[in-house]
């Protein structure tokens, strides 16, 4: 998965669009919680970082 804000280029974007570059999303969970919180701090951690920055999810299940 890749946002397509991300890419270099216009057919790069294009092609980010693809149905396997997809996720279904929560649009009031993605624009607040996750945007502010996760995204905008992973996204700072990219530019200071000095190589390679892997990202994984973890999913907890709560009873």
């Amino acid at each position: 998965m890749a946002p397509a804000g991300d890419m270099p280029t216009a057919q790069a974007m294009a092609q980010s669009f693809s149905l396997a570059n997809m996720v279904p999303q929560a649009s009031e969970h993605n624009r607040g919680v996750w945007a502010k919180s996760v995204e905008m701090a992973t996204r700072n951690h990219v530019r200071r970082a000095d190589g390679n920055v892997f990202t994984n999810c973890v999913i907890l299940a709560l009873n």
